[in-house]
């Protein structure tokens, strides 16, 4: 993440595949179960306007450390056969999870240095609804809501998305608001 609270407040949102955030402008504070970003996973960036990153560390090395591809849809953050730097999602038609490792490179961009800020919070108040494998789904789409009975918001409710009986998300009270990741794809749209 940028250090400077003005390039901060230059983003907009930051999706991932199962968790979002948004930056609240006025005081720059990142707002959202998407309070870090880890190494070699893929996340969507919105911004009203051009930002420097600055990036500390050491990539994983993804030559090492064995990588897996889920039956369904993958959100794939590095793929260094492809366009290194690049996100992809990838849909295995197998039914078995599959492993691999990435071929090892002599001039590999896997020296370059990086750090993320961000990396997906695991909720660890109890839930009531299990959402459905997330690596069914290509698409997602992120909802920010206040929650209110009799006038008064609501910090201890679970909030969940469902479509046809399945349950594609769900999250409880954090900064304020219920931070909401639907799992979908384009079948799902319904035009009214």
């Amino acid at each position: 993440m940028p250090k400077n609270s003005d390039d901060l407040t230059k983003i907009q949102n930051i999706k991932g595949k199962t968790a979002f955030a948004t930056v609240r402008r006025s005081d720059a504070t990142i707002l959202g179960e998407l309070q870090e970003m880890a190494p070699g996973n893929m996340y969507k960036i919105q911004t009203n306007a051009p930002i420097t990153f600055d990036v500390y560390g050491a990539a994983i090395d993804v030559t090492a450390t064995q990588q897996y591809i889920y039956p369904n849809y993958n959100w794939i953050g590095t793929l260094q056969t492809i366009v290194p730097g690049e996100g992809y999602i990838y849909l295995s038609k197998d039914q078995e999870i599959k492993s691999f490792h990435y071929p090892r490179l002599e001039n590999s961009s896997n020296a370059r240095e990086m750090n993320f800020t961000m990396e997906e919070e695991v909720n660890t108040l109890s839930a009531h609804y299990e959402p459905v494998d997330d690596h069914q789904f290509p698409d997602n789409m992120n909802i920010i809501a206040v929650v209110q009975k009799d006038g008064e918001q609501l910090e201890n409710a679970e909030v969940a998305a469902f479509i046809n009986g399945e349950c594609r998300g769900a999250v409880h009270f954090k900064d304020g608001y219920y931070f909401l990741t639907v799992m979908g794809s384009a079948a799902d749209d319904v035009l009214y």
